[in-house]
């Protein structure tokens, strides 16, 4: 079972491989492991009990794979090696894997250990090895330094935090502690890289200083701040954009610090940073780099599982050497003259180059049939076992064809599950609200004596019912008075093969109805404020949407860059614009769900033609995080 991974860059750093194989050499020394018995594609045993087995691709190893292939193998002077460990032990056997990778150049490339734990075993601590190599040369996780422990952070670091936070490469969790005047900077700091002292190789921390916390709060939303006192996880891929992605960087409180053991939040840390380390997919380059060194190794294995014949021992029994005597054709010896017609030209070359064949393997030189015949039944065989190991070998690259496609359709469906998760967060927040209100309004509709108004039931009105599916989505839109379709039916109808149960059409609806309803206020002369303010404050008469998976407004990059621009400019009735296409920012955000995420654009005309024309109902369009 996977319980360790720790995966970093380096780059600008010259000497890397002599220091990178210096750390690991000593490290072995340290653990009384013999490095000097490792041979390249052979498993050794360097210690009781502990095997190690070394491979390389690229540079001088000898790899004819395809090394120029994205920039992963030797045909650009890049180059890595794997060393592998195994401990048996009465518990189980623990592997541990050190991958090292030096890009062409040497003096930039990316570090990668995994530790693989027996099944129900004690989870693995960060090797020492993980830490000594982080103060050798400065790992990075994407585009900024792994530290090693919980570095103070002051004013000067400030955009690098959030630019940290941000980061679309970074895979490891990134823990962020706050601090207020009141707080000892250093005794908290000292505290903070206890709880988090078996995260080393794992995750990055950090702990802002008094002004820092303040200046970071100041550019993050309300969802994803830093409170003094508390540490807050902030996993990969946050969306500062979208207030439910606060939820999925979650926070040991104050309360939570005083109250807990120390060692106990010190496993609740640890566990959360190996959880999302042996999970998160690999960089593709990194990827490429396994898959070649797995199959060098396979390679190697079946070398050594299928050696040579002992060709010797095949020729005994019937038919056997010591049975030539049996056989009636005369045999020809080498030690006689011989005979007339062989003493020169290629049959005499022939015959000596068989002789030789016949002393190697058989220690004979005599020519008779019963050889002859062993020397085919070897050749036979030989052949049979050469194509059983191409089968072999075809069969292993398939499984692990089949190994990676299952591992990245398993990190897609982990994805899916958060998102999932976090959609059920919100329904969930959101109908605790509405109940809370119910009741609220129910209490005082009694308390003023019209309790059985309080207890009714609605009117039925076909526009509550929700569409089965996106094509009845769109033939609903005659039911809206105020709202236009002016998009691409066909992308809207595709969500359909990711929603089957219709919910996500059932949220697109929601928003329609509120959008009509605004223009229906906006044209009757009532003050609005837009699409945002009415949905801050929607007037209990009318439908409402969550204000906070509404987007009012693109960031500059998206309406400047034509990359991310285009995909938004989007059809509207010439009456709208002369050129029949207008950009559409303000959008909502229907669902989460991996790189689908659906949304809706569209563009307020309420004060023009007195509509608002939905011009893009689908798939998540591309961004800066997408691209």
């Amino acid at each position: 079972m996977l319980g360790y991974r720790s995966f970093f860059r380096f780059r600008d750093e010259p000497n890397a491989q002599e220091i990178l194989h210096g750390k690991l050499f000593q490290w072995l020394s340290s653990k009384s492991w013999d490095a000097t018995k490792l041979v390249e594609g052979s498993a050794q045993q360097i210690a009781a009990n502990v095997t190690g087995t070394l491979v390389h691709v690229g540079g001088d190893s000898g790899d004819d794979g395809g090394g120029d292939r994205d920039g992963v193998g030797g045909g650009d002077g890049a180059r890595s090696s794997r060393f592998v460990f195994d401990q048996h032990q009465h518990s189980g056997t623990w592997t541990t894997t050190v991958t090292l990778h030096l890009d062409a150049g040497g003096e930039s490339g990316w570090v990668w250990f995994d530790i693989d734990s027996p099944e129900g075993g004690p989870q693995p601590k960060p090797p020492r090895i993980a830490g000594e190599l982080l103060r050798s040369v400065t790992g990075r996780d994407g585009d900024h330094v792994l530290t090693g422990q919980a570095r103070i952070a002051r004013r000067t670091r400030a955009t690098e935090i959030l630019q940290a936070i941000e980061d679309p490469r970074r895979r490891g969790l990134l823990f962020l502690a706050g601090t207020n005047d009141n707080l000892p900077l250093d005794k908290w700091a000292n505290y903070v890289r206890g709880i988090l002292r078996d995260t080393v190789g794992l995750a990055s921390a950090h702990v802002l200083d008094a002004e820092t916390t303040e200046l970071v709060n100041s550019w993050l939303p309300a969802t994803h701040r830093i409170a003094p006192g508390t540490v807050r996880t902030f996993r990969p891929g946050v969306d500062l954009d979208d207030p439910l992605d606060g939820v999925r960087h979650r926070y040991l409180t104050t309360d939570r610090i005083i109250r807990a053991n120390r060692h106990a939040l010190r496993g609740l840390l640890a566990h959360q940073a190996r959880a999302l380390s042996t999970s998160a997919p690999l960089p593709r380059d990194a990827a490429d780099v396994d898959t070649r060194l797995r199959s060098r190794l396979d390679t190697a294995l079946l070398e050594d599982a299928t050696p040579p014949q002992n060709l010797t021992a095949a020729t005994t029994g019937e038919g056997s050497l010591e049975a030539a005597v049996e056989v009636q054709v005369p045999p020809v010896s080498t030690d006689a003259p011989y005979p007339a017609g062989l003493a020169d030209g290629p049959a005499l070359s022939a015959l000596s180059a068989l002789t030789d064949v016949l002393r190697d393997l058989f220690g004979t030189t005599t020519v008779d049939a019963a050889t002859v015949r062993s020397l085919g039944a070897l050749a036979g065989r030989a052949r049979t076992t050469a194509k059983a190991r191409e089968d072999l070998q075809e069969r292993m690259l398939r499984i692990e064809a089949e190994r990676a496609e299952a591992h990245d359709e398993a990190e897609l469906h982990r994805l899916l599950l958060e998102d999932e998760q976090l959609e059920r967060v919100q329904a969930e927040n959101e109908r605790a609200e509405a109940e809370r209100q119910l009741r609220h309004v129910r209490t005082e509709l009694a308390r003023i004596g019209e309790a059985e108004a309080a207890w009714s039931q609605p009117d039925d009105d076909p526009l509550d019912v929700r569409p089965e599916s996106h094509d009845d989505l769109l033939r609903r839109f005659d039911e809206l008075e105020y709202v236009e379709f002016t998009g691409d039916e066909d992308k809207t109808h595709d969500l359909d093969k990711h929603d089957p149960l219709g919910t996500w059409a059932g949220k697109s609806w929601d928003a329609l109805l509120a959008l009509n309803d605004y223009c229906r206020l906006t044209r009757n002369g009532e003050p609005t404020g837009g699409v945002h303010h009415y949905l801050m404050d929607t007037p209990g008469t009318c439908h409402g949407f969550p204000a906070g998976a509404h987007v009012p407004v693109e960031s500059g990059t998206i309406q400047n860059d034509s990359k991310y621009s285009a995909p938004r400019t989007l059809p509207v009735p010439t009456g709208v614009a002369p050129s029949g296409t207008v950009f559409m920012g303000a959008h909502f955000r229907i669902s989460r769900y991996g790189t689908i995420s659906p949304r809706m654009h569209y563009y307020d005309d309420a004060a023009g033609t007195g509509k608002i024309y939905v011009g893009y109902i689908g798939p998540h369009l591309p961004n800066t995080r997408t691209n």
